[in-house]
């Protein structure tokens, strides 16, 4: 009977010892588990465009329809032969249909509008991977005035730059190249943080790759991009 007892009472202090382990496991495992850093990482590349958009437009005046259209017609044609000159090749070149609208004026004795004249416009766009070479045909831009070329590049927003569009298409090349920067450099952030609690960088818990921005470097070298991504990842601190 007293064998069974301290029997007993032997294998009750064993369970206590192995419980009271696996609560301290259990507790530690929590801890852990909710000892982490979020950190930002951040990768920028400056790059130049690798495709521009130059939208243009002339205009014609004549007493007719036909008298303008005509006039925005040689224009066009002296516009496109200026494009071309300049090393922008034909199948970068894309003309709209003419548009004509008649230009009024206000009788104020007879109190009528009378039709004066009539503005037809056409217009020239230009896309094209040699962004060096239209960057060149943009400086000589003076010279159409001396070809009677009446040419403007305000249609479409409020200065020549709102006409001219800069972009970079092969963005995604260089995602996974800054997506790797931007990883170390939050694993760096990390780190340092991790040594200044007396810790050491885990596991990642979450992470969000983030997004690509392009942006004009500034604003007197719009073909020049400055790419930008921030990573946020979220990693595990462990003793």
């Amino acid at each position: 009977m007293e064998k069974s007892r301290i029997y007993a009472a032997i294998c009750v202090a064993v369970g206590m010892a192995v419980a009271g382990y696996a609560i301290k496991g259990g507790m530690d495992n929590f801890t852990n588990r909710n000892r982490m850093v979020t950190v930002k990482g951040l990768a920028e590349k400056e790059v130049k465009a690798d495709k521009v958009t130059w939208m243009i437009y002339v205009k014609g005046e004549g007493s007719t329809p036909k008298d303008a259209s005509d006039a925005a017609g040689v224009s066009g044609e002296k516009l496109v032969g200026f494009l071309k000159t300049c090393g922008i090749q034909e199948n970068e070149i894309t003309e709209s249909a003419t548009s004509i609208n008649p230009e009024q004026w206000w009788d104020d004795k007879a109190r009528v509008s009378r039709i004066v004249g009539y503005n037809a416009t056409k217009n020239v766009n230009v896309s094209s991977k040699n962004v060096e070479v239209v960057r060149k045909a943009l400086a000589r831009q003076d010279e159409l005035i001396d070809m009677g070329v009446m040419a403007n590049s305000n249609q479409y927003g409020n200065s020549t730059d709102d006409n001219v569009i800069y972009e970079i298409e092969n963005f995604q090349s260089m995602k996974l190249d800054l997506m790797d920067e931007a990883i170390v450099n939050a694993e760096a952030a990390a780190k340092r943080f991790a040594e200044n609690s007396k810790s050491k960088v885990g596991r990642i818990i979450t992470a969000n790759q983030g997004e690509i921005n392009i942006n004009d470097k500034d604003r007197l070298t719009p073909h020049i991009k400055k790419v930008r991504l921030v990573s946020t990842i979220t990693y595990a601190l462990e003793d």
